[in-house]
C-alpha cells in the first residue's frame, strides 16, 4: 500500500 509506505517514510524522516 502506498499509504503505508508513505507513512513509514515520513516516520523514518522524522526520526532521522
Amino acid at each position: 500500500m502506498v499509504r503505508v509506505r508513505a507513512a513509514l517514510n515520513t516516520r523514518v524522516r522524522w526520526t532521522t
